[in-house]
């Protein structure tokens, strides 16, 4: 090639009073132009069929969302959330009891439902943990590692470790529904477990240090299990 065609363009551009580079930043801004002006075309489309922008959606990195993988959202899915949590987000075809929307509202949670389910504050185990301590979540996660450690796993009995356990005892009884009773020793652990078919078991965290709580949790999983 002899260049006679790059020369020429560039001197129909001089003649047109742009130099070589001037012509490419029109080209790119004509190019970015026809790009903004297709993705407005979009978004109008979007809005105008109901759907939600992406940008709208609650991001799946935020630390104060969280994912409920439960099918039926109940209240006590709600209240199992950390302290701190303004968004939950719920499959699309999940059923939010009323009970769920109350508690939601109470705590100033926005229950979100998505398309597909996030990997936000999803239990590595998959069946979601069964210990929970509103005032101290590490702490919950410490019992349920140490469970497991012993040998102790799913399904584990719902551990609720508060410092206010007869506070807690009834929410559960009453907002959730619960057969729920307070523990803080082994010895309550026997008497309680042969007196009531307990589905919520509340550690008094005011009674017991960790290394207690393990123990008195551990008691409970082998109860529940039929371990001895």
């Amino acid at each position: 090639m002899d260049g006679h065609g790059d020369h020429g363009s560039v001197k129909m551009a001089s003649q047109n009073g742009y130099s070589s580079h001037q012509v490419d930043q029109v080209a790119i801004q004509r190019i970015a132009e026809v790009i903004v002006a297709q993705l407005n075309a979009k978004r109008g489309e979007l809005i105008h069929n109901g759907e939600p922008e992406e940008s709208s959606l609650p991001s799946r990195t935020n630390r104060n969302a969280t994912y409920i993988q439960d099918r039926v959202i109940t209240a006590a899915s709600i209240h199992e959330t950390s302290s701190g949590i303004s968004i939950a987000l719920v499959d699309q075809d999940a059923v939010i009891t009323p009970s769920a929307k109350d508690e939601a509202k109470s705590r100033g949670i926005k229950i979100t439902r998505v398309e597909r389910s996030p990997q936000l504050n999803r239990p590595q185990n998959g069946s979601g943990s069964q210990v929970t301590d509103r005032e101290n979540p590490e702490r919950a996660k410490a019992v349920e590692n140490q469970l497991r450690i012993r040998g102790l796993r799913d399904p584990l009995p719902r551990l609720i470790l508060s410092e206010t356990p007869a506070k807690e005892l009834q929410h559960q009884i009453l907002n959730i529904g619960e057969t729920a009773t307070m523990v803080g020793s082994i010895n309550e652990v026997l008497r309680f477990g042969q007196e009531l078919d307990v589905t919520a078991w509340i550690l008094d965290m005011k009674r017991l240090n960790l290394t207690s709580a393990v123990n008195v949790a551990a008691k409970i999983a082998q109860k529940g299990s039929g371990k001895s």
